[in-house]
């Protein structure tokens, strides 16, 4: 386009330049001068939606053009109405090519009442039709570049929403607070009218029930209608199989078919724009449905279904978070009330800190043993779990004290232990576990533990083994050819000081390795002839190699026993051997 226009400016400065005689010359600068008022630069310098007027407005000015129009291809239409007498009585018409670059962008069409353009004017106008493809040209990249500046400041305002949204979350403790953020922000981020998130909770027997938050409208709007059932438009959402959006509900082939109301009863909010997005946890259980109208139709896009979208992620791991302390509050609650009880109870409270049955473990065999100490309660305990990635969890402790107060805190560590280690490696759980126990100890009566968190998870044939200690006794690993290693790095006490240190230690375990655990009760089992030891333990875990779980931890309990004249402490075992 730069090089026809450069062409045809020559073109006139030549014409001007070989006038023969003055009047030839005259006419030749005026036609540049009428030229000039529409390629002035200055022009561009109007408002974009006024560029495009302005230059029809010059052409019929300084070209004798009874009416002119600029249709693009976009449907656009610029300068002389279409109804507009000028054009059925004009004498000539002329439509000229408007090309921005790269192709075809309209058509300029132009209409003379009285003398038609001669050649000169006729080329003059090719090269206005030029610069107007040039115009069109710029103000399309211009709105292209602001709408695309909008999109990103819109993006960059949604990602910095959600990522307060995200951190305001995972802040939230208590269910209700959680959903009512959830609902609330996510309604404005929509632009729905009103939002709801019906979602289930769990009572204290485990039975589930539903309840909802509200936003955009007082609660009293939907205090007199039921929960909302299965029906044909509701069900994607309740049953988790995926977003149901809809420009127009009331439209949709799905609706109405259900008696009494045959669509929304009677003093229901107006829903026609209609967005429902399931709220799913890691494991796929459907934790309820957000659900957002508005009366106009065709509110809902694609961005706002990604936002909300977005959101129900961020509220399906803040329900979990939530639902995770709600049990461990009350497991805590559980823990302080015991505390206060006397030894009559003690005895029942020991054996519900240990795990009723261990569980199995495809490739992995696994035995236990606990032995309380003479006429004792103790503080000892063991517990295997599965972890929510698919590893599983082992713990084993021994929280100081012989009495109903050990008990207790017997059951936040071994609790805690098993609840932290969902989110977190070993060394990080031990860090937030030893927060905890020195929040729950009694000043008049502090209570420390040890306690060792592994993590077995699958691979290489066998299972990899990270684990943590808080001042346990290392962790033996009993290898099929007779070797016994140590899996250990020392740390800290629980509950003895908020500066602990706590470190993970690795290992493999083969088809034949067995990792054994133990409190001090074993190698600290008394007799005459001064304590059992490790080295006598790791002597008949040698000659065990190779062995069953079930009959490492029977050897093991036995060498105590026959050791010890009498039993002073509790003794807890844990054995997990790859097959």
């Amino acid at each position: 386009m730069v090089r026809a226009l450069t062409t045809r400016w020559v073109r006139f400065r030549a014409v001007e330049g070989g006038a023969r005689t003055g009047t030839e010359r005259r006419d030749a600068q005026r036609l540049l001068a009428r030229l000039w008022a529409l390629l002035d630069p200055a022009v561009d310098a109007l408002p974009a939606g006024e560029v495009l007027d302005h230059l029809l407005a010059r052409l019929r000015e300084h070209f004798g053009a009874s009416a002119a129009a600029l249709a693009l291809d976009s449907g656009e239409r610029f300068g002389t109405h279409a109804g507009d007498p000028a054009w059925p009585e004009a004498a000539e018409r002329i439509e000229l090519e408007v090309q921005d670059g790269l192709g075809a962008v309209g058509m300029l069409d132009l209409a003379f009442a009285a003398t038609p353009p001669d050649e000169d004017e006729r080329a003059a106008l090719e090269l206005v039709a030029a610069r107007i493809g040039r115009t069109v040209a710029r103000l399309r990249h211009e709105h292209e570049a602001a709408v695309a500046e909008g999109s990103l400041r819109a993006e960059n305002r949604a990602a910095g929403r959600l990522y307060r949204i995200s951190t305001a979350l995972m802040a939230e403790r208590e269910l209700q607070d959680v959903v009512q953020r959830v609902t609330e922000e996510s309604t404005a981020l929509s632009g729905a009218q009103f939002g709801a998130f019906f979602y289930n909770v769990l009572d204290g027997r485990g039975e589930s029930y539903m309840l909802y938050s509200i936003a955009g409208v007082p609660r009293s709007a939907f205090e007199r209608f039921p929960m909302p059932r299965n029906t044909a438009v509701f069900d994607p959402t309740f049953q988790g199989v995926g977003v149901v959006r809809s420009d127009d509900i009331t439209a949709d082939p799905r609706y109405g078919h259900n008696e009494p109301h045959h669509g929304m009863p009677e003093g229901h909010l107006p829903v026609r724009s209609y967005l429902a997005v399931p709220v799913k946890a890691r494991d796929g259980e459907v934790l309820g449905g957000l659900f957002f109208g508005h009366e106009r139709t065709g509110v809902f896009d694609e961005d706002a279904e990604r936002l909300v979208v977005a959101v129900a992620s961020l509220a399906a791991l803040a329900i979990e978070n939530a639902r995770l302390h709600d049990a461990n509050r009350r497991e805590l609650e559980a823990s302080r009330r015991a505390y206060h009880e006397r030894d009559h109870v003690a005895r029942v409270l020991q054996e519900s800190l240990l795990p009723p049955l261990l569980p199995d473990i495809e490739g992995l065999e696994l035995a236990a043993r606990y032995v309380p100490g003479a006429g004792m309660v103790g503080g000892d305990f063991y517990d295997v779990f599965a972890l929510r990635d698919g590893a599983f969890g082992a713990a084993l402790g021994d929280v100081q004290g012989k009495d109903a107060r050990a008990a207790g805190m017997t059951s936040v560590v071994r609790h805690t232990l098993r609840a932290t280690a969902q989110n977190h490696g070993p060394s990080a759980a031990m860090e937030i576990v030893n927060r905890i126990v020195l929040e729950e100890q009694e000043p008049s009566d502090p209570r420390f533990s040890s306690a060792v968190l592994a993590r077995l998870e699958r691979g290489g044939g066998g299972f990899r083994v990270v684990l943590a200690s808080a001042g346990h006794p290392p962790a033996l690993i009993v290898r099929k050819d007779g070797r016994v290693e140590e899996c250990h790095v020392a740390g800290t006490l629980l509950g003895i000081t908020g500066a602990a240190e706590f470190t993970d230690a690795a290992a493999e375990l083969a088809p034949g390795d067995a990792l054994v655990l133990y409190t001090d009760g074993l190698i600290e089992a008394r007799s005459a002839d001064g304590i059992l030891g490790e080295e006598r333990v790791r002597e008949l875990l040698a000659g065990e190699a190779g062995a069953t779980a079930d009959t490492i931890a029977s050897a093991l309990a036995a060498l105590a026993a026959e050791f010890a004249s009498r039993r002073r402490d509790d003794l807890a075992l844990l054995v997990a051997r790859a097959t």
